[in-house]
């Protein structure tokens, strides 16, 4: 059953197969009726050239009807391979009638042939994406495997669409087989893109980014040795078999059989010659040392009574108990556990990615976890075992804090304090790692949200440069749609709009908004600007234009000054104003520019046509609305795939002036009141694993350096133009755009990981212990075959 957490991931990658193979298709069909039309060409069989350009008119002619064909049978065959996965499709035959079952013709049957073997022909051109698409569907299906034939992305759905697609336009059968040739040498190279393209968004999403290869034995179809062909058969597979899980106690007791003492000659001893302490008594002889008492260590108790302070300093005080009496009154299992825990705490030592800290406060707990594994070997198997889950939260605790974090530190106090009333209170039940594991999990959950207070000005940041973005986005439409309904305004106003401007209104709609008066108030003079060097044919137009030259020219110097232009490029716009103006006012359209000659002396001028195109999309320079100096806006990172809401949305220009009445258009909350503009923007292209989510752990290379630092993220701005990484102490390590991101993700300086980049500290101990070992852990493979990336 396909697994719900790939069924986005799934749709995806249906949609990008689908596309990508009609664009093969299409790309084909050119192909196939130049290949056909040369073929004719150059036969002198006037039978093969009929046929030749027969199939070359099936290309042309019907190109739409095969085209939409295969869109058609490529989905049905692709969603069929899902419903059989799903368990929705019988595929057993027992649904089929009498009526179903007919004979097939040797024309039939012989076309089909053809359109199998195309299949595999496919299969072997594009054997390495195949087989990697084989792995990866089967992740996404939810299923251990998926056979060749029962892939959606597989040759056989793309072979049985075409062969339908052909079948459905009327044409002698010789001729679509011509056809049927000539489309499958050039189809191949198209249908491997294709292939590639579809792996490589699995791989950006994470399934199964390397492709392992083992070798895999079918007996029933192995010949004996001696037999012709006498050979393993290669397969690839996504991960090698799983080694039966083995309890990691019994694994290491096995593996220390041959370090370990024999059991004692003398009944009723322990181990090391002593008295048998066992059951009860032992346990209470461990919970007089875990409280400091070392009186029932007898003549041990002088030289292992100063030891015992030292377990918080990273001392093994466990190696020195099998010397005493305790240790040396222990049975062969209780001597064994005593030894493996020692290793337990000489790991937790070792680990470098703890604080000292945190393992001299671990290391406080040595006594009590002997106790917990002597009553419980389930704390070595049982992931869920509550000591188990106490120190993966300290472990996870430890991580974020300093590596010296001082005694005196408040958040070491209020640790060691839940620390010592563990060591106090455990006697038998378990119910206390419980109560102190809460205690330091509310204690990361505090840390993470000091985190977040910390990054509240970076996020504000991020916030502001998106709201900059956005509102430039906005407002580049809606300049757009004014100058459309003013096309015969002078291009220097059209120039000063999309160059300088742009700034102010960009300033006062990401500032204010886009209902605020300061926003209706900058539309207004813009729309005013734009009617104002129209020409004015009536005596009332020019009157009207007179009388509000003075408030538009206090607008604009307004604008001038808010948006940060530079005074000689806003007085050179003046100064080119008053003469428009004065050509509206005789209700003449502005003078051309002079256009110097060859000569250097002044041509004829040319006509005015068409305004040109202007380039309201770049990048710009302006003074940062929220403070902090200049700052550089651009849209480029925005995903116009999120819905924006509907008061965010551009309106277009609207009508010029009524000339009739004199007046001054009307300008309404959005602008001047007018129709919304049409989308300008195509959706964004800049594409990102969807598993990209706020707490997904990646690493990242410093530049130069060539150093991976784990990070999570922690931030996405709401249009996921921007992100935001941190490391464990809360620390900024990576601040990017979507673009930027996109890039480091595809050269492999940012790499997405499964989970967090390190084990839990519970595992990462038993990894150590396999390690001294020399031995794998359950589970693990002990010589991994070597991966290649598919």
């Amino acid at each position: 059953m396909p697994d719900r957490q790939h069924e986005a991931l799934l749709q995806e990658c249906r949609d990008l197969f689908r596309d990508r193979l009609l664009e093969a298709v299409r790309g084909t069909l050119d192909g196939v009726a130049e290949s056909l039309q040369t073929m004719a060409d150059k036969t002198s069989n006037f039978e093969v050239r009929t046929r030749y350009l027969d199939a070359r008119e099936l290309a042309v002619k019907h190109r739409d009807v095969i085209e939409a064909q295969f869109r058609r049978k490529l989905m049905s065959e692709f969603q069929d391979r899902v419903d059989k996965a799903d368990g929705e499709l019988d595929m057993t035959g027992g649904g089929l009638s009498l009526d179903d079952l007919q004979l097939v013709d040797d024309d039939m049957l012989n076309e089909t042939l053809k359109f199998n073997d195309m299949a595999q022909k496919m299969r072997r051109h594009c054997d390495a994406e195949m087989s990697a698409l084989d792995q990866r569907a089967a992740v996404l299906l939810g299923k251990p495997k998926v056979e060749a034939d029962d892939n959606p992305f597989g040759a056989k759905v793309v072979a049985d669409s075409f062969k339908h697609a052909c079948q459905q336009v009327e044409c002698p059968m010789e001729v679509r087989l011509v056809f049927m040739k000539s489309f499958e040498t050039l189809a191949l190279d198209g249908i491997l893109s294709t292939c590639r393209e579809v792996n490589d968004l699995l791989v950006a999403n994470q399934i199964l980014p390397k492709i392992r290869f083992a070798v895999t034995k079918n007996e029933s179809k192995l010949p004996k040795p001696g037999e012709p062909g006498a050979q393993p058969e290669v397969a690839a597979a996504a991960e090698p078999a799983a080694a039966p899980q083995e309890d990691m106690f019994a694994m290491i007791a096995r593996s220390l059989g041959g370090q370990m003492p024999q059991a004692p000659a003398a009944p009723g001893m322990g181990m090391g010659g002593a008295p048998l302490l066992e059951g009860a008594n032992l346990m209470g002889s461990l919970s007089s040392l875990q409280r400091g008492d070392a009186s029932v260590l007898g003549a041990a108790a002088a030289e292992l009574a100063p030891l015992l302070a030292e377990a918080g300093n990273l001392q093994n005080v466990l190696r020195k108990l099998k010397d005493t009496s305790v240790g040396q009154g222990m049975g062969q299992m209780d001597a064994m556990t005593l030894e493996i825990v020692s290793m337990l705490f000489d790991a937790l030592f070792d680990d470098p990615k703890i604080s000292l800290a945190v393992k001299g406060l671990i290391g406080r707990l040595q006594l009590p976890m002997l106790k917990v594994a002597i009553a419980s070997k389930e704390l070595f198997s049982s992931k869920a075992h509550p000591a188990r889950l106490f120190l993966d939260a300290m472990g996870q605790l430890g991580l974020r804090l300093p590596r010296e974090l001082p005694a005196d530190h408040p958040t070491y106090k209020k640790l060691e304090g839940h620390v010592d009333g563990l060591v106090h209170n455990f006697q038998e039940s378990l119910d206390v790692f419980d109560v102190a594991r809460a205690e330091v999990e509310a204690m990361i959950a505090a840390e993470d949200k000091e985190v977040s207070a910390r990054m509240e000005t970076s996020q504000k940041e991020l916030e502001q440069v998106e709201r900059l973005a956005l509102a430039k986005s906005e407002v580049q439409d809606d300049l757009r749609a004014r100058v459309a309904a003013h096309p015969s305004v002078a291009h220097e106003v059209f120039e000063f709009l999309a160059t300088q401007w742009i700034k102010y209104l960009v300033v006062v709609r990401a500032k204010d908004g886009a209902d605020s008066p300061a926003w209706k108030a900058a539309s207004e003079v813009t729309e005013k600007l734009l009617w104002s060097v129209e020409p004015k044919p009536t005596p009332e137009d020019a009157k009207a234009l007179t009388k509000s030259i003075p408030m538009l020219i206090k607008g604009i110097r307004t604008g001038v000054a808010a948006g940060g232009i530079e005074d000689t490029v806003s007085q050179a716009f003046m100064q080119k104003l008053m003469e428009l103006h004065a050509s509206a006012v005789r209700a003449q359209p502005p003078p051309p520019a002079p256009v110097k000659g060859k000569d250097g002396k002044e041509a004829k001028p040319i006509a005015r046509g068409p305004q040109p195109e202007l380039d309201f999309t770049k990048p710009m320079t302006l003074d940062n609305p929220f403070g902090g100096g200049k700052v550089e806006v651009s849209d480029d990172d925005l995903d116009f795939t999120v819905a924006i809401t509907p008061a965010s949305a551009p309106a277009a220009a609207g009508a010029a002036s009524p000339h009739a009445t004199g007046s001054m258009p009307a300008v309404s909350a959005a602008g001047e009141g007018a129709k919304p503009a049409k989308p300008t923007r195509p959706a964004q292209k800049v594409r990102l694993p969807t598993k990209m989510e706020v707490g997904i752990w990646v690493t990242v290379e410093d530049e130069g350096a060539h150093t991976k630092r784990p990070a999570r993220l922690h931030y996405v701005s709401p249009l996921k133009s921007h992100f935001l990484f941190v490391d464990r102490q809360g620390n900024k390590v990576f601040e990017c755009s979507r673009t930027m991101l996109a890039r480091r993700l595809k050269l492999g300086e940012v790499v997405m990981l499964d989970g967090e980049p390190d084990a839990s500290l519970f595992d990462r101990i038993m990894e150590g212990i396999f390690g001294k070992l020399k031995k794998p852990m359950p589970g693990q493979p002990a010589h991994a075959p070597t991966a290649a990336p598919a």
